[in-house]
């Protein structure tokens, strides 16, 4: 037997390196699962409650920059009107 007919018969055998890459793939696919997981476990929590409260603080602010907005458009409408 010479070296291609082994090489053949070795890509015959293993399907041309098919299964191999398959399950290699799967392997780092499961791997970054985990990764990732366990990233956004450790982190995610707090990344989003801090989200949450200065998205509520950002509206507060607004809310009381507008109504201070609007009462002082008013008192100069009714000063002028009178």
């Amino acid at each position: 037997m010479n070296v291609n007919d082994a090489q053949q018969e070795m890509r015959s055998a293993f399907l041309g390196g098919f299964a191999g890459q398959l399950v290699s793939g799967f392997i780092w696919l499961a791997a970054l699962l985990v990764v990732g997981g366990a990233l956004l476990a450790a982190y995610g929590p707090s990344i989003f409650s801090l989200g949450g409260w200065l998205t509520a603080v950002a509206l507060i602010i607004f809310a009381f920059l507008g109504r201070a907005i609007v009462r002082k458009e008013e008192q100069q409408n009714t000063v002028t009107t009178l």
